[in-house]
C-alpha cells in the first residue's frame, strides 16, 4: 500500500512540474494594432516618443529583448501602449514613468527596474531567480520551473536573436580579422581574410543577404550602398567553422 501511494505521488509529483513548463509563442505581424519588436542580444536600446520602431503607436505589441539585451521603455504618445514584453535568460526591462503592460514572461536572471513611476501587468509569468524593483502591481503572478519562447512563425523557427553571436565554434583567428567602419555608410572593409574564408551577411531575421565585394590579397571590400537601414550580422566561415561573427549598422 505504501509503494503504491509513493508511486501515486511521484507521478502527480512530476506531472505538477511538467505543468508548470510555460511555452510561449511570439508571432511577427505587423500593422497598427500589432507589431513584434526585437532588443539583440548584448544590445541596449531605448523606446520613446520620437525613438520608436517604424511609425505611430501600436497597442498590444510584442517586445522580445534578446540575452543580456536592455531595453529602456518610457511610455508617452507616440509608443506602444499595453504591450507584452518578454525578457530572454539574463534581459533587462528599465521602465521610466507609469503605464500598464498586458502580460509579461521573465526567464531566469531576467530583470524589470521602474524608475520614476509604477509599472504595472496585468499577468507575470516568470521562472526564478528574477528580480522586480519597484514596479508596482502585478494582478496576477505565476512561478514556472520553466518559460520557453517559441518563434513558429519567424523563417526557420528560429529565435531572432543574435544566433551567431552565441556560436560555439568561433577560432582564435577572430581576432586577427578587423572589421571597419561600424556603423558602415558605403563600404565595409575587412582587414586579415583568410583567402578560403566564406562571408556572408544576415538581417535580424537570419535571412542570408546578397552581396558585392572586392578582394584584394587578404583585404576585402563589401559594397553596402544598398543596403537598408538597420543591424545586421557578418559572418565568416573556414572548412565549416565559424572564425569570426559580429554585428555591425548601416547609416
Amino acid at each position: 500500500m505504501l509503494k503504491s501511494l509513493l508511486f501515486i505521488t511521484l507521478i502527480f509529483a512530476s506531472v505538477f512540474l511538467q505543468a508548470q513548463t510555460k511555452t510561449v509563442n511570439i508571432g511577427t505581424s505587423v500593422g497598427m494594432w500589432d507589431s513584434t519588436f526585437v532588443i539583440q542580444s548584448g544590445t541596449t536600446d531605448s523606446f520613446y516618443t520620437g525613438n520608436h520602431p517604424q511609425a505611430g503607436a501600436y497597442s498590444n505589441a510584442e517586445i522580445f529583448i534578446c540575452q543580456n539585451a536592455t531595453l529602456k521603455y518610457s511610455y508617452q504618445m507616440g509608443t506602444s501602449s499595453n504591450p507584452n514584453f518578454y525578457l530572454a535568460n539574463g534581459a533587462k526591462l528599465k521602465v521610466y514613468g507609469t503605464f500598464n503592460a498586458q502580460k509579461v514572461f521573465m526567464q531566469p536572471n531576467s530583470t524589470i527596474e521602474c524608475i520614476g513611476g509604477n509599472f504595472t501587468a496585468e499577468q507575470l509569468h516568470r521562472q526564478n531567480p528574477v528580480t522586480l524593483l519597484s514596479v508596482g502591481s502585478m494582478f496576477y503572478d505565476s512561478v514556472y520551473t520553466a518559460v520557453n519562447y517559441t518563434f513558429t512563425a519567424w523563417p526557420g523557427n528560429v529565435s531572432p536573436c543574435n544566433f551567431v553571436m552565441a556560436n560555439n565554434n568561433v577560432q582564435s583567428l577572430e581576432e586577427q580579422i578587423f572589421m571597419h567602419p561600424n556603423p558602415v555608410s558605403q563600404i565595409l572593409n575587412l582587414n586579415n581574410v583568410p583567402n578560403n574564408a566564406a562571408i556572408n551577411i544576415y538581417d535580424i531575421l537570419g535571412r542570408n543577404i546578397s552581396i558585392n565585394k572586392k578582394n584584394v590579397n587578404n583585404n576585402v571590400q563589401i559594397i553596402c550602398a544598398n543596403l537598408q537601414k538597420g543591424n545586421y550580422y557578418l559572418v565568416l566561415k573556414q572548412d565549416g567553422k565559424i572564425i569570426k561573427s559580429t554585428l555591425f549598422s548601416k547609416q
